[in-house]
């Protein structure tokens, strides 16, 4: 069973209403390869809520090409997401009410479930690691646009 290493970040731009994610994945000792997508135009209860949303579809696309079964180490620098993800739920009713959000966490944790083993670890933002800063610059550089056919 391969070990995967995840760094991953989300970038929200209220002044273009626009999301990004960005991730880089490494398998077993390989170099990472890295990813990035956008999007656009949220609605008005999802726009308060970008930058989870951005962290949380990072997660859900990073998971998404990981095969079943492997053992993960996702790093992120949010800690709502890392403490949603690790609870298995978001208790906070605002962030219930946002169906786009809730999609997006819906979506990450059947992914973690189809995992062996997941574990979060919290990163400091501050681009002391240079894998997570990169994740993050990916988050903000144009990317195409999120399609959900193709990810899980």
């Amino acid at each position: 069973m391969k070990k995967y290493d995840i760094w991953c970040d989300g970038s929200f731009r209220q002044a273009r209403n626009s999301l990004g994610s960005g991730w880089l994945v490494r398998a077993g000792n390989d170099e990472p390869t890295e990813h990035a997508v956008s999007m656009e135009g949220l609605d008005e209860k999802s726009f308060p809520h970008g930058s989870d949303i951005a962290e949380l579809l990072a997660v859900r696309c990073a998971l998404s090409g990981v095969p079943e079964n492997s053992i993960v180490d996702i790093r992120i620098d949010c800690q709502n997401v890392l403490d949603w993800m690790k609870a298995g739920e978001i208790r906070n009713k605002a962030k219930k009410a946002v169906p786009l959000l809730m999609e997006q966490f819906e979506h990450a944790r059947s992914l973690v479930d189809s995992m062996s083993e997941v574990n979060f670890i919290k990163v400091s933002s501050s681009g002391q690691n240079p894998h997570h800063a990169r994740a993050h610059q990916l988050s903000r550089a144009p990317s195409p646009a999120f399609d959900a056919n193709n990810f899980k």
